[in-house]
């Protein structure tokens, strides 16, 4: 008899201890995905027994009782979570994610070879601007081989050409905004000013070299010169998006985004393929409250035609989004083999494998992220999510 005591306290114990074991939110996940509802908010609820302070558990538990229709268990849930974990409803809801999600806006820089860049050098915009030029170089072929071996930063084969050219054409507008677009990829602001300056006095209407001092005006932080160069360069020629683009970036960066964004507006208007601005033009929309139209912008510029290395971040952001977090993870990591210490994309992955509770890596990228641009935001969310979790050292 005290044998058979002995046995029914040991059966206890091991039933209990396989009881305690059991992964009640992975339980609660699998019922929910066989919409077993009430099964899984009794599984939820049995870890949260052990565990009150999960925030994630109460975001499942919420989305249980969504499907049995219990909104008030629902809400309850739901803010209980927030009250844990501010930053928590993004595992639940896209456009909250939309608001996280690091974005990057092209600007202009001489350097070409740092990520969303943007380039003066633009062949349809000069195309369109030299029908105003009286007197233009005369080979067109010389014209584009300059432009694209200063965009492509072979600047001493662009500045032989330049040489060569100028014997002939030393009176040219358009010579002498080649020379100050030669000089403004050089990082010499400065000297290109200058020429840019020769090429509006031969030619006032010649609209590119207004706009190509404009950007070097809005680079040294002279913004007044800058507003008035982009507005005269697209009172000359209005239908250039270029010119647009410009003007936007500028309101962006003196706050006027109601302007900035009629002026992306107008710059796709007049081509809808323009890569660069729908970029920035999504991201503006999303700061502007507008989520749904910013991820369509994004959703078009995923489906694009273009093979740029920035596709990659901007592919990994959808994914991120719409909760692809494995793919979003690969676009992030391709992305950072050419570019090793972007701290937008370290911190994308990290918020990606949050999302897939790999918490350690998570919290390690954006450390590591912070560790290159302190951004008190992302501090915050690291804080939330790692802090608590001791994956800080």
């Amino acid at each position: 008899m005290k044998n058979t005591y002995l046995y029914i306290l040991c059966f206890l114990a091991l039933t209990n201890t396989a009881i305690s074991q059991i992964n009640w939110l992975q339980e609660g996940d699998n019922h929910l995905n066989q919409l077993f509802a009430e099964k899984a908010v009794n599984a939820y609820t049995k870890h949260i027994a052990h565990h009150p302070n999960d925030a994630l558990a109460y975001i499942k538990r919420a989305q249980a009782h969504g499907h049995l229709g219990q909104t008030i268990q629902m809400e309850y849930n739901l803010n209980k979570a927030k009250s844990l974990n501010p930053y928590i409803l993004k595992y639940v809801d896209p456009l909250y994610r939309n608001k996280l999600v690091a974005r990057k806006s092209f600007s202009f820089s001489p350097n070409m070879e740092s990520p969303f860049s943007k380039s003066a050098s633009n062949l349809d915009a000069y195309n369109k601007s030299i029908t105003n030029i009286e007197s233009p170089i005369s080979d067109a072929e010389i014209i584009v081989e300059i432009i694209e071996s200063i965009s492509e930063g072979r600047l001493e084969h662009s500045y032989n050409l330049l040489r060569k050219t100028a014997d002939q054409e030393s009176q040219s507008a358009l010579l002498h905004d080649l020379y100050g677009l030669y000089y403004y990829k050089k990082g010499n602001l400065k000297e290109a000013i200058t020429h840019f300056t020769k090429a509006i006095s031969i030619n006032p209407e010649f609209s590119i070299a207004h706009h190509n001092r404009g950007v070097c005006y809005k680079l040294i932080g002279n913004k007044q010169a800058a507003l008035t160069d982009f507005k005269t360069a697209i009172l000359i020629d209005e239908n250039i998006s270029l010119y647009h683009f410009s003007l936007a970036k500028l309101y962006e960066i003196t706050g006027q985004k109601k302007e900035a964004k009629a002026a992306y507006h107008r710059a796709i208007s007049i081509r809808d393929d323009y890569y660069e601005a729908l970029n920035n033009y999504g991201i503006l929309l999303n700061e502007l409250g507008d989520t749904e139209s910013s991820l369509d912008i994004f959703n078009k510029l995923i489906a694009s035609n273009t093979d740029k290395i920035e596709k990659l971040f901007e592919h990994g952001n959808i994914q991120l989004i719409y909760g692809d977090y494995e793919n979003a993870i690969n676009n992030y990591s391709n992305y950072l083999d050419y570019h090793h210490d972007d701290y937008d994309a370290l911190f994308n992955r990290g918020l990606a494998y949050i999302l897939l509770q790999k918490l350690a890596d998570g919290c390690s990228d954006i450390r590591n992220s912070l560790d290159i641009e302190y951004i008190p935001k992302r501090v915050d969310i690291y804080d939330s999510f790692c802090e608590e979790n001791n994956y800080n050292d």
